[in-house]
């Protein structure tokens, strides 16, 4: 039971990191009705970012972090400049921009792994103490992750909720003609957006590469569990999206209870196959 309990607990701990990505993902999606692909392009270039600053740069882990996070705000920005706004301009369809998104992913991974190879990079550090509650043991990296995950998960649910800017972003998304009938800044709506959602996929993505390292070829992993945790939250939902997360991360540390490691992923996902078939809005749509 101990041991069920210490699983429950490393999911929860996975499932709010998660959930950060799924909300990045999300307002994209939800403002914007793009398929958010280059999340996992967004989510490799915040960890290398951080591990540049840090291992290569030897910035102290606060320049690092706000270097980080001017890079990854850049970087959703040039996208949306690049990429998404064009498209939106020419009235493409969602299918060609989400194309056109998975290429930004494709070609981010890539030159990551051409400058810094395709090998996983950690960023050295002592030894992490270890905190013990009852049964249950975590590193002071994980009650970090969970706590830095959920505080950011918790503003980015704040602001989403009292900025105008985001509320009219939330309209555009029901009526994407609204913004101009009513002659909305929809060139700050948008670039609001993505910071929004690269400021939410930049903190695991830093925590996890202080604690595990990066990898150039982790993001359409992220992407696809980002992705569908907003799917079986319910897609109108912020905090849904949250939920979704959570789910995932403790269905997959769960599955290796009585399944072999490598069935986890596999485990958890037909789990939520199901729960759309029955609820194909998500739980909460």
């Amino acid at each position: 039971m101990s041991f069920f309990l210490q699983l429950v607990v490393d999911g929860l701990a996975q499932g709010m990191l998660l959930a950060c990505v799924a909300a990045g993902f999300g307002v994209v999606y939800r403002s914007l009705r793009v398929f958010h692909v280059a999340v996992g392009a967004q989510f490799v270039f915040s960890g290398y970012a951080f591990y540049a600053a840090t291992a290569l740069l030897r910035l102290s882990p606060v320049w690092a972090i706000a270097l980080t996070l001017l890079l990854s705000l850049a970087f959703a920005q040039a996208l949306e400049f690049a990429v998404y706004r064009p498209f939106a301009r020419k009235g493409c369809a969602g299918g060609v921009t989400m194309i056109a998104s998975l290429g930004m992913l494709i070609v981010t991974e890539n030159v990551i792994a051409l400058c810094f190879g395709n090998e996983m990079r950690t960023i050295p550090h002592p030894p992490v103490p270890v905190v013990e509650f009852g049964c249950v043991h975590l590193t002071v990296l994980q009650i970090a992750q969970f706590l830095c995950s959920l505080a950011a998960f918790a503003a980015a649910g704040a602001f989403v909720r009292c900025s105008r800017l985001m509320k009219a972003a939330w309209a555009q998304g029901d009526d994407p003609g609204l913004v101009r009938t009513m002659c909305l800044p929809a060139g700050r709506i948008r670039a609001t957006v993505v910071a929004v959602g690269a400021a939410l996929v930049a903190v695991p993505s830093v925590l996890l590469a202080a604690d595990t390292g990066v990898d150039p070829h982790d993001g359409l992993r992220w992407m696809l569990m980002a992705s569908v945790a907003v799917f079986f939250g319910g897609r109108e939902f912020f905090w849904a999206w949250g939920f979704g997360a959570l789910f995932i991360g403790v269905m997959q540390s769960v599955a290796v209870w009585k399944l072999p490691a490598e069935w986890a992923e596999a485990f958890a996902f037909a789990l939520l196959l199901l729960g759309l078939l029955v609820f194909p809005r998500g739980l909460f749509g």
